[in-house]
């Protein structure tokens, strides 16, 4: 029967209607994520990556917590004409969409008992439409501008697919495919390449290995194992070749071995009960403990293999990854979120490949897949992604001071970053140097201009937040002799700070005032009380020279 005919006949009409609303609603959502503007996290990596591409090395000449798989995305995504800030969200949205898309289609006939015939193209097409509709809708709900295209949602790209091919990797081992041992070696890679942004995922990558060694197969466990491990092992390779031209290693290690556990890790930690309780995220932590029951019960009742537990404990693993982490950001339940609908996409592919005997009939299930995410239809067009009208505006407009204005939070002031930015590039050369205090180094990526230091964020010059550490009842607090190794850590901050300066005085400073982590809303009078040495220095050799809403700019006095 010709492709036309069989859509006709079988299973496309039916497809196409149990899809149309949930299309409508992705489309219309799509076209205004596309038109977000970045955030102060998205901000943040902007600059990194544009100073590594301009002969900076992370961690050295820009110190940041966050590892460098975030820098690098951003720097391949500017290399695409990602430094628009539509082209960026664009990109976003691709990337997402093929990972999405390539997971699911790694579904049809890996997941069940049942060993039918291999899925045909059009089953696995079938399955990674209805999966990437399905995750779409997931991102576009739950993470509005400020919490998609973050470090999490950058992991998803390759927990997903690790976790699919994982799957199709003990499909071919029992089928005696020479395949297989690649098929392995890929999710081996996949699935640690996120530890490079965070060392969380490992708990991710804990839950593929407990899915090898439960799965019985022709092919040894060892062996299964030994060909994931190679896969990680050559993405710790090829990782590090990629990054040593940008990263200094050495400086990021001793970040994270010393400054991450003696300080980073009392500033703004929540308690247990406040990560996982509060409403949205309560929701995501019973959708992780049904995704993990419902898994164990698919396997119980021979309906998916023992391997699916892989996927169906990832969102519990993703759990315990952002509670280790003492934060609870809600960019941070990205993979929950993720995983969760990705496990059910799985166990419905498992019920599919159980209960559909022919491939006209499995298609047909394949397709309404998309009953999974059919009833966020509704809930895609109440969101903020629905309910914004598509600017489609061009990239002037976009970067206007009214346009910008709409996106004003509490502590981030997009406007007045851009108009810093415009002055400083106006009234500094391209190869200067320029300082700033506040969180929002975006304004240099902007400005197209260097930091002068590597101290891009108050919080290492102003301790005061780490030194308070949570104040929720139950929250982590410093001990007393915790806060003298924090002190030190910053009084060490502010002498090479000043050093620096000193050496090669910037040709101007930017001050953000009402950014987070300062003790004062004047970000000059928080300079000024926590760096009084620093702020003698700017008090004697500049001038304000521009006010822009919340951002002051102060230039040399010999500065043009």
């Amino acid at each position: 029967m010709k492709p036309a005919r069989r859509w006709v006949d079988g299973s496309g009409p039916i497809a196409a209607l149990v899809a149309a609303p949930l299309a409508y609603a992705l489309v219309h959502a799509l076209a205004n994520a596309s038109y977000d503007p970045l955030g102060r996290d998205q901000g943040i990596f902007q600059y990194v990556a544009w100073a590594m591409a301009h002969g900076e090395r992370a961690y050295r000449d820009v110190r940041d917590v966050n590892g460098p798989l975030a820098p690098l995305v951003h720097l391949v995504f500017q290399a695409l004409g990602g430094a628009d800030e539509h082209r960026f969200r664009v990109l976003d949205l691709v990337v997402s969409g093929a990972s999405f898309a390539a997971a699911a289609a790694c579904l049809p006939g890996a997941v069940s008992w049942e060993r039918g015939p291999r899925a045909s193209r059009a089953e696995r097409l079938s399955w990674a439409a209805a999966g990437a509709a399905a995750l779409y809708a997931q991102y576009l709900t739950y993470f509005d501008y400020w919490d998609s295209a973050q470090r999490e949602s950058f992991c998803v790209w390759f927990v997903l697919p690790a976790s699919g091919l994982l799957l199709v990797a003990h499909r071919a081992a029992h089928d005696a495919s020479p395949r297989a041992r690649w098929f392995f070696v890929a999710a081996g890679a996949l699935s640690v390449v996120p530890w490079s942004a965070k060392p969380t995922f490992a708990l991710l990558s804990a839950c593929h290995v407990i899915g090898v060694l439960i799965e019985p197969s022709p092919v040894s466990r060892a062996r299964r194992l030994a060909w994931l491990a190679l896969g990680g092992a050559l993405a710790a390779v090829v990782g590090l070749a990629v990054v040593a031209p940008f990263v200094d290693v050495r400086a990021y290690l001793a970040i994270w071995s010393r400054d991450v556990p003696a300080m980073y890790r009392f500033i703004w930690p929540r308690p247990l009960s406040e990560i996982i309780l509060y409403p949205q995220a309560k929701a995501f932590v019973v959708w992780a403990v049904a995704s993990a029951l419902l898994g164990v019960g698919l396997v119980v009742g021979r309906l998916a293999r023992p391997v699916t537990l892989a996927v169906a404990l990832c969102p519990g693993a993703a759990v315990l990854g952002l509670v280790a982490q003492g934060k609870g950001f809600y960019y941070h339940f990205h993979p929950v979120s993720a995983g969760v609908y990705f496990a059910g996409l799985a166990a419905l592919s498992a019920v599919a490949d159980s209960v559909a005997k022919t491939p006209r009939t499995r298609a047909l299930v394949a397709w309404a897949a998309a009953m999974v995410a059919l009833p966020h239809a509704g809930a895609l067009a109440r969101s903020a992604h629905g309910e914004r009208t598509c600017a489609r505006c061009d990239a002037a407009e976009r970067t206007s001071p009214g346009y910008l204005a709409r996106w004003r939070r509490v502590d981030y002031f997009p406007a007045a970053l851009h108009g810093a930015a415009a002055f400083l590039r106006a009234h500094t050369a391209p190869d200067d140097r320029v300082q700033t205090y506040g969180m929002d180094p975006y304004v240099l990526f902007l400005a197209q201009r260097r930091s002068a230091t590597p101290y891009v964020y108050a919080y290492d010059l102003d301790a005061d937040a780490a030194l308070a550490g949570s104040s929720r009842p139950g929250g982590l607090v410093p001990t007393e002799a915790q806060r003298d190794v924090i002190r030190a850590i910053r009084d060490a901050h502010e002498d090479d700070l000043l050093a620096r300066l000193r050496a090669d005085p910037p040709a101007a400073f930017v001050f953000v005032d009402r950014s987070p982590l300062m003790t004062y809303h004047d970000a000059l009078l928080d300079l000024a009380l926590h760096c009084p040495r620093t702020y003698a220095f700017v008090r004697d050799r500049y001038r304000l020279a521009e006010t822009v809403g919340e951002v002051r700019v102060f230039l040399r006095d010999d500065a043009r």
